[in-house]
């Protein structure tokens, strides 16, 4: 009887330990149309990385109750935790929603009071570069009510819209180093990341050209901004060691 209950105490605890222990497992990203390439996935819970390939497909080490994140500029933001039936299987999948696109509209001319009603009621603060690119393209009335920007077709065609968007881009870029600069201190950089001081500003400028760690930022999503960072901070001293 003792060593019944022996065996059976041993059973349970290789068992438990083999739960907690992470294994390699395969992923699968499911989409509609739009290929899931290059999509970050993130074990939140180890902090390891990993991304998918064209068919959707990865390969990450994980355990039951770890929180995976999934991000991409394409897509928007998923969060799968790994069940103890699909740790036991080795494999799970994941479902992500294409971001839309928002496609350039054709405005119907409207009664112009009600015009000049809702641009107040809806009025927004511009940017320079974004006071710019909309007064590239204003509207000009044809026949039947219907307007059209002749402006844009002008820039279009002489590259004067492709100048201010990327305008409008570098501004962007301006204000996500801004966002940087009040969430992280240089220290952080250095103590936690490991970079060395005269690296820092490398760094940052690295950092703010990944679309990954962009879309952490504008969602504000904390730890995932610190799980990316530590991901592109080893890939940043590779770079610096491949240099020297």
């Amino acid at each position: 009887m003792k060593n019944n209950l022996f065996l059976l105490l041993l059973l349970i605890s290789q068992l438990s330990f083999s739960q907690a222990k992470d294994k390699l497992m395969t992923g699968k990203i499911n989409t509609l149309q739009v290929a899931p390439d290059g999509v970050e996935v993130i074990n939140m819970t180890t902090k390891k990385t990993t991304k998918s390939n064209a068919l959707g497909k990865f390969s990450l080490y994980a355990k039951t109750g770890d929180v995976i994140v999934f991000s991409s500029p394409n897509f928007e933001y998923a969060k799968k935790t790994i069940t103890s039936s699909e740790f036991s299987a080795g494999t799970f999948a994941v479902s992500m929603i294409p971001k839309v696109t928002e496609l350039e509209e054709v405005v119907v001319q409207k009664d112009e009071k009600l015009v000049h009603s809702e641009l107040f009621d809806n009025a927004k603060e511009y940017t320079v570069a974004e006071r710019r690119l909309q007064t590239g393209a204003r509207a000009t009335r044809l026949n039947q009510g219907l307007e059209i920007s002749n402006d844009a077709i002008i820039n279009a065609i002489s590259g004067k819209s492709k100048r201010l968007r990327k305008e409008l881009a570098i501004e962007k870029k301006e204000s996500y180093m801004e966002q940087i600069e009040d969430t992280y201190a240089d220290d952080y950089y250095t103590k936690s990341l490991g970079i060395e001081k005269d690296y820092v500003a490398g760094f940052k400028y690295f950092i703010v050209e990944d679309a990954a760690f962009i879309k952490t930022l504008e969602t504000r999503n904390k730890i995932a901004m610190d799980a990316t960072l530590l991901e592109l901070a080893q890939e940043y001293k590779q770079l610096l060691a491949n240099e020297k």
